[in-house]
């Protein structure tokens, strides 16, 4: 539970507090739940409705949250094979023999100092 939002986690942890204190009342006052039978249903049906609601997101923001650490990890991959194929493509165009293992200091050097051809 410790993933969940603060609204989410509240929810959750008031839900837990109303059964307890659902079922600690049917000790204490079990007179009364057995004459209002009514108002026994409606409770028991409001608890059951908010423990699921609780219980249910839990789920599905978990599963959320796998599918968008899964898509993040992917596209950071993309982005770098990406990017490893623009700067081979640039270091081939600039005649950089060799740049993929200099630093970019290096490089940014070694390109400054090559003849410019003129527009």
């Amino acid at each position: 539970m410790s993933r969940l939002r603060p609204g989410r986690r509240t929810a959750a942890i008031l839900a837990i507090l109303l059964l307890l204190a659902v079922a600690g009342s049917d000790l204490l006052i079990a007179g009364f739940w057995l004459s209002h039978p009514m108002l026994t249903a409606i409770v028991s049906a409001l608890v059951v409705v908010v423990l699921s609601v609780a219980v249910i997101e839990v789920v599905p923001s978990r599963r959320a949250e796998r599918r968008w650490r899964v898509l993040a990890q992917t596209t950071l991959m993309e982005l770098g094979e990406a990017a490893s194929t623009t700067w081979r493509a640039l270091a081939e165009v600039l005649d950089l023999q060799g740049a993929s293992e200099m630093s970019p200091d290096r490089c940014e050097r070694r390109w400054c100092r090559m003849p410019r051809v003129p527009r």
